[in-house]
């Protein structure tokens, strides 16, 4: 005999996501909120108007490989949770900095973090909440520095109450097709999505 009523269930789904990217220029800065919003995608509402495809995001673990450019000359790349929860309650991210240097060709530098739920970097956040320039971690690397970023999301659409403000995380796009999904760049424009429609 089935159930004696409807069972219960999740309206969305947990999804999980990968997103590489690859430096265009050597770079130094600061993964924000806004750019882990943008791994999901930028859902375009007009040509000028886009908001980000997930309602819930958080990063899993980011990983990176910066490549030797000329021979003798050492490249180093460098990450570092600098995270913090959004009240301030000093409720930060690990203090430790991970860093790997490299001389040869044939191996790069490299390093990877994890981030639990357990710490702000890696705990959900939901669109509309905070900054969008909220730290998560910061990174530097050398041309040509592939970085991968694992995430888990939410899509948007779903019945969340507690969304005070989505549109907070609105961003301007130029020349978009209404209703397609476009991808940003991070770390200030110098890495790039690989294999995804960039606007």
């Amino acid at each position: 005999m089935g159930p004696m009523r409807p069972p219960a269930f999740k309206g969305l789904p947990q999804l999980q996501g990968h997103i590489r990217y690859i430096a265009t220029a050597a770079f130094a800065g600061i993964f924000t909120q806004q750019d882990l919003f943008n791994c999901s995608g930028i859902i375009a509402q007009t040509a000028v108007l886009g908001g980000p495809v997930a309602a819930a995001i958080r990063l899993k673990k980011v990983s990176a490989w910066g490549p030797v450019q000329s021979a003798g000359t050492s490249v180093t790349v460098v990450v570092q949770d600098t995270s913090q929860d959004a009240t301030s309650n000093n409720f930060t991210g690990l203090p430790i900095l991970k860093e790997d240097s490299s001389l040869s060709f044939d191996r790069p530098a490299f390093v990877t973090e994890s981030f639990p739920t357990s710490r702000p970097s890696g705990a959900w956040h939901l669109v509309g909440i905070n900054s969008v320039t909220q730290d998560l971690f910061s990174m530097s690397g050398p041309l040509g520095t592939v970085v991968d970023i694992q995430y888990e999301w939410i899509q948007g659409g779903s019945a969340l109450t507690n969304v005070p403000n989505p549109t907070n995380f609105d961003q301007v796009l130029v020349g978009a097709t209404p209703g397609d999904t476009y991808f940003r760049k991070a770390f200030s424009g110098n890495i790039t999505p690989q294999g995804l429609v960039v606007l």
